[in-house]
């Protein structure tokens, strides 16, 4: 099975730095590709002289602004060790794998009480590790003055003095002598038998600015999609959520408007090939109603199951017998939001946020986006890139494009002659360039019987 982590075989120092507190030791890190799973933790104790208790690991988030302290802890990540046995690394797995979501910033952490393993002068430039570490799609950042810095002015020699639990704690003070405190994590790209798959997993705040909503104001009334793809490596794949970040209060800018609104309807598309953008809703996904006064909306649930509200964060409409075959879509959401003619407080309409340039490259600066390269790929489901994305119909906002262009995602801004519809999204903002808004969608492959003869055994991976 592959599996990647950081320092591999190398042993980590023979004797720890002497100290009396409570410490919260961390690396920051981020996987490259989709399908990657976090399978727990490891932990160099020393030879002598360091605590061999029970110990606790968790996983952070950290998210905008740069500078300021902000994180949260991901769902699943928490997990404590038995008795730790001196002079070798120690493997604290997980009860579950996690998956990561790619590109996203992460903190692994763990606390405890006295000396701690360290070496010096590792990340930052003309040490060690300046450039990061790179061990297949799993990378741990370098200092500020390294060539990989982490993202939001971190160092990479992360800890915290607040207290021992790495739940509530998250290590965010960069150590000025850029030293290493050697914990280590375990990734691997097998997925656990069974599971279900989404674009962005584990990524409790939406990157962005903290995910907060669109400014200036965009308040039309509009649907907005993300494309995927569903492999051929199984005949169906049932529905189970379509996801989306309805925006939490930013952090970024505290002044800023709330989210207003959730989205009235949800519903998959079908990409329809051909010269021009087109695009048929699947039977049986569409979830609430559009226009101005919907009589019933979507049920629009938080992750615990409970109900949602403007401003919560991801949040997921649910499906029962829906099955989806192999081919291309669109995960799609509608919100009536203004109308074609909204008035009074813009500020009333609000119910998106959004990430430009996140599958393409930014037009001025050339900066790729976390998906530029490739894409999404998690398994069977994958979300492409600007270049091999269906075709949509250019906004205009780049002179020198050509009026139909492929593009991920898209949306539509629907007029007085479709006022309250529920459009295929078919128009692709040209200069932001691979813009995301965040709408999500999570499938299950549906296992395939042996044909005839060949036994009745199961399998979800090739």
């Amino acid at each position: 099975m592959p599996t990647y982590r950081l320092f591999g075989s190398t042993n980590g120092p023979a004797t720890p730095a002497s100290y009396s507190g409570a410490f919260v030791a961390g690396i920051g890190f981020e996987v490259t590709s989709g399908g990657c799973w976090l399978e727990g933790y490891w932990w160099w104790v020393c030879p002598e002289g360091q605590t061999t208790a029970d110990q606790k690991f968790a996983l952070w988030q950290p998210y905008e602004p740069p500078g300021v302290t902000h994180g949260v802890v991901v769902a699943g990540t928490a997990v404590t060790s038995g008795v730790l046995t001196p002079g070798q690394w120690n493997y604290v797995p997980l009860g579950f794998p996690v998956p990561l979501s790619i590109g996203q910033t992460y903190i692994a952490a763990t606390g405890f009480h006295g000396d701690f393993p360290i070496t010096k002068n590792s990340f930052a430039k003309g040490d060690p590790f300046a450039d990061g570490i790179a061990s297949g799609p799993l990378v741990a950042f370098s200092d500020q003055s390294g060539t990989r810095p982490q993202p939001f002015g971190l160092g990479q020699a992360l800890y915290s003095v607040s207290g021992t639990d790495p739940t509530t704690n998250m290590p965010a003070t960069s150590d000025d002598v850029s030293s290493n405190f050697w914990i280590d994590l375990q990734v691997t790209t097998e997925a656990p038998t069974g599971t279900s798959y989404r674009l962005w997993p584990s990524m409790p705040v939406a990157s962005g600015l903290g995910g907060e909503v669109t400014d200036p104001p965009d308040v039309g009334e509009q649907s907005m999609g993300t494309e995927f793809w569903l492999s051929g490596q199984y005949a169906r794949y049932t529905l189970d959520k379509i996801w989306f970040w309805s925006p939490v209060p930013s952090a970024y800018n505290p002044g800023d408007p709330p989210t207003a609104l959730l989205p009235g309807s949800c519903a998959i598309f079908a990409i329809t090939p051909g010269p021009t953008p087109q695009g048929t809703m699947v039977q049986g996904t569409q979830q609430g109603d559009t226009g101005p006064s919907p009589s019933v909306t979507a049920d629009w649930r938080k992750p615990d199951g409970t109900a949602a509200q403007p401003g919560d964060g991801w949040v997921y409409c649910a499906y029962e017998g829906v099955t989806l075959p192999p081919g291309k879509y669109k995960t799609a959401v509608y919100c009536y939001s203004g109308g074609v003619n909204p008035t009074g407080n813009l500020d009333n309409y609000l119910f998106f946020g959004e990430l430009p340039d996140y599958f393409g490259t930014n037009p001025g600066t050339g900066a790729p986006g976390p998906a530029a390269a490739n894409g999404i790929v998690n398994g069977p489901l994958t979300s492409p890139n600007v270049p091999n994305a269906a075709l949509a119909n250019g906004n205009g906002s780049i002179s020198t494009d050509p009026p139909v262009l492929p593009g991920n995602s898209t949306y539509h801004n629907n007029d007085s002659t479709d006022s309250g519809t529920f459009v295929y999204p078919d128009t692709f903002d040209d200069k932001d360039n691979g813009e995301t808004r965040w709408v999500d969608v999570e499938v299950t492959p549906v296992p395939q019987a042996n044909p005839p003869g060949e036994g009745t055994m199961l399998s979800f991976f090739p």
